[in-house]
Formats: structure tokens, sequence, C-alpha cells
């Protein structure tokens, strides 16, 4: 499964229904044409998800392996959103060698996707830096994501149904190492290339909902700035250390993370 259809996976349960019971008898209500299991599984994933939103990260990751009783297990791949929840939550917790391990998992699945070959790159560039207190690591990731996909990235292109994926992991790393310039200046090209765009096809810009997800991110790293925030360098394991601009890509809900 591919990264981007994990995100819009987690996005679709973001905006189901809530579990609705019938006649007090906790009868879940599952919509047409959908597998009670599948529905189930996915209500305790978004359950997971909310939690990690909300920074209760053990819940998080004790509902997450809720999700992977074997009753819903009746194929590998649906091990697959789980497992990846446990691994992020993992990766905001800053246990990045834990969630390293982890995200093999996917690579066994499926060695060739490039979204599984970023998340490893990423994670074992946060796991060095961690170890180092150098930012080089974390950099030259952030620099091969900008080259790797710099076809689909402004100023040249905005791929609005897969930039968002890049973008966040770009976003969450100048966070990790406190470049709140580097940030910044990442997305007010994006910011620029929104305006031109919208110029050049309504004669006018027109704000929607990227450019105020973005401009929130940008006032976060503005205020990280003001407040002094050095960054994770020094962080432990388990400290979940993040700045403003990672917790406002958390809360966002055009981001994934």
């Amino acid at each position: 499964m591919k990264l981007f259809r994990v995100f819009f996976l987690l996005l679709f349960f973001l905006f189901l229904p809530t579990i609705l019971f019938a006649d007090g008898n906790n009868q879940q209500q599952v919509p047409p044409g959908l597998n009670a299991l599948v529905w189930e599984q996915g209500q305790i994933e978004l359950e997971a998800y909310q939690l990690a939103k909300a920074g209760a990260y053990d819940a998080a990751i004790a509902k997450y392996h809720e999700a992977l009783a074997p009753r819903f297990i009746y194929q590998e791949d649906r091990k697959c959103l789980p497992l990846y929840g446990i691994m992020n939550v993992h990766r905001l917790q800053g246990k990045f060698d834990q969630a390293l391990q982890e995200q093999k998992w996917f690579l066994k699945m499926n060695p060739k996707k490039e979204e599984y070959k970023d998340d490893y790159l990423e994670l074992k560039a946060l796991a060095e830096a961690q170890r180092t207190k150098s930012s080089d690591p974390v950099r030259a990731y952030i620099q091969y994501l900008r080259d790797k996909y710099k076809d689909m990235l402004p100023p040249y292109k905005y791929v609005a149904v897969y930039v968002p994926i890049i973008t966040s992991k770009i976003i969450f790393c100048y966070s990790w190492v406190g470049d709140a310039d580097g940030g910044s200046a990442f997305i007010d090209g994006i910011l620029k290339y929104f305006e031109q765009r919208d110029l050049k096809k309504y004669g006018k810009v027109r704000w929607g909902k990227g450019d105020n997800a973005y401009y929130k991110i940008k006032q976060a790293f503005e205020q990280d700035k003001a407040e002094g925030f050095k960054g994770c360098l020094d962080s432990k394991p388990g400290d979940a250390c993040m700045g403003r601009a990672t917790k406002a890509l958390i809360q966002s809900n055009y981001f994934p993370w």
C-alpha cells in the first residue's frame, strides 16, 4: 500500500461519522457496502489517530495494537495502518531507532516503493542526528527530498495529491533541527507559487485551504524563532521534543504527519 494511500485512508476515517449505537445494544451501524471488520478496525484506528493528535502517545499506541487483533488481520496488508500509526507515534516521541526498526516491515512488504524508502531515510537521518547532536544528516535528507521531487514542488509545480506528504516531512525536519528561517523560506516559496498561479488563472489571489495551512505553519516557525526555540538536537528518545511548527503540522487536517 502506498504511503499516500495510507494518508488518504486516514483522512477517510477521520471524516467518517463516529460509531453509532442502535437501541443501546452496542451494535455498530456499518455503512452499506463496507465490510463490518474493516469498519470496526477503522474506527479503532481513528480513535488511535485522535489520541496521537492530542499527544496521548501511550494510549494511542495501545489503541493501535487493538486494531491488530487477529480478527482484523485476515490478510497481511490489514496490518498496514496500525503499524504505520505505531511507527509514526514513535517518530513523534523521538524514538527514531525504534521507529526505524518498525519501518523495515514496510520495506519488506514492498522494497520498491519510493515512499517507504523515503520514510526509512528520514528515520535514519533523525536517529543519526540525535546520536551525533549534528543537524547535518537531517539537512542532507531535506535536500534529498527537494532534489528528488523538484519536478512536483514549487516553483515548477504543486501536485496536490502527493506534495503535502513531501512538504510535511520537510517541515517536520526543519522544525526538529530548529531552523525556523529555513522552514519559513521553504513555505514562502510555496505561497509565492500559489499566488502566481492564482494571478495567472483568476487575475487575483484566491486563498484556499492549502494557502491557509501553509501560512499557519509559517506563523508557527516565526513564533518558534521569536521564542528562541533551538530545535531537538539535545533531546533524548522519548522526550517528544517539538516546536510550534511541528505542533501546528499535527493539528492541521491538511498535512499527514
